[in-house]
């Protein structure tokens, strides 16, 4: 019950903040009152007036109140800077070949210590900013590695800090989302009790054609697990709002972002410690409200997700049955031609709602390949599952842009 009415509230809240929203941009930027009946008519006319100019958009966009960011990496959001900031406060490590930080000691071939690295390396501290990051790329610099591949990788670049910096991360991502009028954020984020475990231990009776039998065999770490990982949010949580100053008299707007979670699994791990991973995810989503749905991460066009897209779809079908309030909102159709082969762009979004149930479809890019597209359009809108589009990510990672 408690569960049912935090979503009740929460769906209210946004539809009372979709108008002030509206009444607020249209007031802040041309200084005209409006009334709710005719917002959205005069927020339409005034930005199909400025959407030749790109500064006036980016004025009019950056400061309209724009709501909730619904698909949101937790250690993709700090930009490469905090990252080396963190890594100079820890005594941490990077590496010059391959652009990385890592856990001191610093005595491996080509590791320094990251402090002090900006002015005593200045050159070195611009290619690490590089290498954890997708800034040339954005930048139009032509680089011998594709955004695709620059992308996905740097995430294990930046992991040594930002596994032991939870903390600075959530509060970076509240700060970041604050600067940008947002208000709601949906984290994908897990606890580091859940990648730890899943990450490190194996199911040596693994039969995926036995889901049964796997989950019993795991079921009775099952509550330790979760309850250490609730403990470990609250605690982030708390850190995260001093790090920030939210019990100050004149604590930044960034206290006031609401942030909740999704869960992940991690699509290229074996398949007995993915459907490990994926458990302990629902299994917290059911036990604490401020988790809300569970997704899939890691490259869906890697050969191995390709290979295992079905029994993926499969477990999760499976866990969604043993935790009955768990929601899904799934990257699926996060594919491209030429990042992936036709065969595997047939069916992804379709399978994702239809055997996985998601309520939601992230990325999406590749629907007019699939076989039945026309019919699973009008099934999503009929259903109303929603499509997460990320336009920056669509053009860095799959090459998709403009028409």
């Amino acid at each position: 019950m408690r569960r049912a009415e935090t979503v009740i509230s929460k769906r209210q809240s946004f539809r009372k903040l979709a108008c002030h929203s509206l009444l607020a941009a249209l007031t802040l930027f041309c200084g005209c009152a409006a009334s709710a009946e005719d917002t959205t008519e005069s927020v339409d006319r005034l930005f199909e007036k400025i959407s030749d100019d790109p500064v006036l958009l980016r004025v009019f966009l950056r400061h309209m109140p724009k709501g909730g960011d619904l698909h949101n990496h937790a250690s993709g959001t700090p930009h490469a800077e905090e990252y080396l900031e963190w890594a100079a406060d820890s005594a941490f490590c990077v590496t010059s070949t391959t652009g990385s930080i890592s856990r001191p000691p610093c005595d491996s071939e080509g590791e320094t210590l990251a402090q002090n690295l900006m002015r005593s390396d200045p050159k070195l501290y611009a290619d690490l900013v590089d290498s954890l990051s997708v800034r040339e790329l954005l930048a139009g610099v032509d680089t011998d590695q594709s955004g695709h591949n620059q992308f996905f990788a740097s995430f294990g670049k930046f992991l040594a800090i930002v596994s032991e910096e939870p903390d600075r991360t959530l509060a970076s991502v509240k700060t970041l989302a604050a600067n940008d009028a947002l208000s709601y954020v949906e984290l994908m984020f897990n606890p580091g009790t859940i990648d730890r475990y899943a990450t490190t231990t194996t199911d040596p009776d693994w039969d995926e054609g036995d889901l049964d039998a796997a989950f019993e065999r795991f079921k009775p770490a099952i509550p330790a697990l979760v309850e250490q990982s609730i403990t470990e949010r609250d605690k982030t949580e708390l850190e995260a709002a001093s790090l920030l100053g939210c019990d100050d008299a004149n604590a930044p707007a960034a206290c006031d972002v609401v942030v909740y979670y999704n869960t992940y699994g991690l699509r290229l791990l074996p398949n007995d410690q993915l459907f490990r991973h994926l458990a302990l995810g629902f299994a917290l989503i059911e036990a604490d409200p401020r988790f809300l749905g569970a997704s899939l991460v890691e490259p869906e066009d890697d050969p191995r997700a390709v290979e295992n897209y079905d029994l993926h779809m499969r477990m999760i079908a499976y866990l969604k049955k043993q935790f009955p309030h768990v929601r899904v909102s799934l990257h699926a159709g996060e594919l491209a031609l030429g990042r992936a082969p036709s065969y595997a762009m047939r069916d992804h979004i379709r399978k994702a709602i239809d055997i996985a149930g998601s309520e939601r479809i992230g990325h999406g890019v590749d629907i007019a390949w699939e076989l039945h597209s026309r019919e699973t359009l009008s099934m999503m809108a009929t259903e109303k599952i929603a499509v997460e589009i990320n336009l920056s990510s669509n053009d860095v990672i799959l090459g998709v842009r403009g028409a």
